[in-house]
């Protein structure tokens, strides 16, 4: 089960060096940064809050993803009750989740990431790398990094047949003399292709792309003649050939652009980063598992129980054991959240893939227990940082504890709200017909695309006799026609785009551009294919059973009342005299006061 090794918690263990790897998802949620500015903006507890504090926060929740903020406005309000959440005044009765001793000394997620990211920099600084080693690794993997000759080909093409006297060879030969001279009097090489050569190619004007020796090209993706290749190559940029005599015909090559074979130095790889980069990383990952199993032995670190085949799994069995801790599955699901839960799943079935698992997660504890035998918790910035992400989680579920119980939603306003929006929970059914018209295969720009526009001209026309003649009876006159290759399929009964049959599907992007219940759809391009498609019938169809769209209507109407209900926080908050908004606020959508005792804001969120 090697190849499992390192699939779930790879990226937290190995390549977390900074807090934005786990919360890349949430950086384009935060709210924008405020400008840097010396204006006072509240008073917080006594405390004056500035734009430059505000900006700070604006990053930390940016680097964390603890909440989304969707705007400027609501970023004071949420730096407020981040620094407030344990004296806001309320009356609702919070359920708090009993606490637990952790095996763990940090169970943040940002927090642990943080030490990571802390012991991965405290590596890489020893880590030096002579250049006797990178010129040897060069050695090895240049020819990865080795740019091919290429040329940008162009050919003119004429069948010969010794049975046809106007396409004998004389008579090609003579014909193909004449158009070189022309072309080397002036007369464009590709209008020339495009008006005489029997290639595929022709439609482009002669063109094949960039090619280089031995490279498969067009429709069967062969390499080219070795004839044409060495002439090709051997052709000055600008020049059209003299006469190519192959076993299929006669050809004049073209040229119009040559990039010579290129193979970099170690400097180059050095100005690009690729060295020292990969020799580098390739140590710190070794010097990471270094110290991961030098930690591991040193608190006597083990996969715990000896798990028996298809033995259940529960959030009680013990995971592993460190520094004579037992940590257990519910442990993980805590730290690790929903990732872990589903690939644990995924692992009840197979020993080998549980134990690889496990594993994981021992090392990555090792690797935050290896942060701390070397005290970086206890560096100032980094002890502030982890106290401040502590403070973030803390308030968060305190927020979120008051806005669940005070904008509590009814099982009367999820129906209420479930009856507004029952016409657009509906679920469009539609059936008929659908016809796609197939691209040959090809190889090369130039060949694709002609490929593709030959499909385009031939749907065109197909087109227009469905126009006038039944759906069904041109579908079938077609597959007896060898110049195209098309695909027909009756599609039946149906909720538009939740269906996973490719004909089905194709149909209903083919259909979305049709109005009204019947109709022939456009020519729709699929990929380098052509769909058009019979609408049969469609109808609204039924609506989402209320069981299913529940939790969605819940969020809804949460979040319609949720932004009241922070407005409520603050506005205690205010009234407790724990908060003053100062002309900075003004910034925020905050009003100041207009005189003593008028504590009233506007906000524009």
């Amino acid at each position: 089960m090697e190849s499992s090794k390192w699939v779930v918690l790879a990226s937290t263990v190995l390549t977390c060096a900074s807090l934005a790897c786990t919360t890349t998802g949430h950086a384009q949620e935060t709210a924008a940064l405020p400008p840097p500015d010396s204006e006072p903006v509240a008073r917080v507890a006594g405390e004056t809050v500035t734009e430059a504090e505000l900006t700070s926060f604006a990053l930390q929740l940016e680097m964390t993803g603890a909440r989304r903020v969707p705007s400027r406005e609501a970023l004071l309000d949420e730096y407020i009750l981040t620094q407030l959440y344990d004296q806001i005044p309320t009356t609702a009765t919070l359920e708090v989740a009993p606490e637990t001793a952790s095996p763990s000394p940090y169970d943040l997620v940002t927090q642990r990431a943080v030490l990571k990211r802390e012991l991965r920099d405290e590596l890489n600084k020893n880590i030096e790398v002579p250049r006797a080693e990178m010129e040897k690794w060069f050695e090895a993997n240049s020819p990865r990094y080795t740019k091919p000759e290429r040329v940008h080909a162009w050919h003119l093409f004429l069948e010969t047949s010794d049975e046809s006297e106007t396409s004998s060879p004389e008579k090609v030969r003579t014909r193909l003399t004449e158009l070189k001279a022309q072309i080397d009097a002036g007369t464009s090489f590709s209008q020339a292709a495009k008006q005489y050569s029997e290639a595929a190619s022709g439609q482009a004007g002669g063109e094949i792309g960039m090619i280089t020796r031995r490279m498969p090209i067009g429709p069967l993706s062969k390499p080219m003649n070795i004839e044409l290749e060495e002439a090709f190559f051997s052709l000055p940029v600008g020049r059209v050939s003299d006469v190519v005599d192959t076993r299929h015909g006669m050809h004049l090559l073209y040229v119009t652009d040559k990039e010579t074979t290129r193979t970099p130095t170690v400097d180059d790889m050095i100005t690009s980063g690729i060295l020292p980069g990969v020799l580098a990383q390739d140590r710190l990952t070794s010097e990471i598992k270094n110290v991961i199993a030098e930690t591991a032995k040193k608190h006597d670190g083990v996969v715990l129980p000896e798990l028996k085949e298809n033995q259940e799994v529960t959030t009680d069995t013990v995971a592993f054991r460190l520094n004579g801790k037992d940590f257990t599955i519910g442990h993980l699901k805590a730290v690790f959240g929903p990732r872990f839960t589903n690939y644990l799943e995924s692992a009840q079935q197979d020993h080998a893939m549980l134990k690889d698992l496990l594993q994981q997660a021992l090392d990555d504890e090792a690797m935050v227990v290896a942060a701390i035998d070397r005290q970086m918790d206890k560096k100032p910035q980094i002890a502030e940082e982890l106290q401040a992400l502590e403070q973030r989680e803390k308030a968060s579920a305190k927020i979120d504890a008051i806005i669940n119980v005070e904008a509590k939603v009814t099982d009367a306003e999820v129906q209420s709200r479930y009856d507004q929006l029952k016409d657009e929970l509906r679920q469009p059914v539609a059936e008929g017909f659908v016809l796609l018209i197939k691209s040959e295969q090809a190889t090369g720009t130039a060949e694709q695309a002609r490929a593709r526009e030959i499909a385009r001209r031939k749907a065109e026309e197909i087109h227009k006799r469905l126009e006038t003649e039944e759906f069904e009876q041109v579908a079938k006159a077609l597959e007896s026609d060898e110049s195209v290759e098309t695909v027909y399929a009756e599609i039946g009964e149906h909720v538009i785009a939740q269906t996973t049959e490719t004909q089905a599907r194709i149909f209903d992007q083919a259909i979305s551009g049709i109005s009204g219940n019947s109709g022939l759809s456009q020519v729709v391009p699929m990929g380098a294919d052509f769909a058009i498609a019979k609408l049969a019938k469609r109808s609204q169809g039924e609506p989402l059973p209320l069981d299913v769209v529940r939790e969605r209507l819940v969020q809804l109407i949460q979040g319609d009342v949720q932004m009241q209900v922070r407005e409520n926080l603050i506005k205690r908050l205010k009234e407790k005299g724990l908060v003053e908004f100062l002309p900075g606020a003004a910034q925020y959508g905050k009003v100041t006061p207009a005189g003593p005792g008028d504590t009233a804001t506007t906000t524009t969120h």
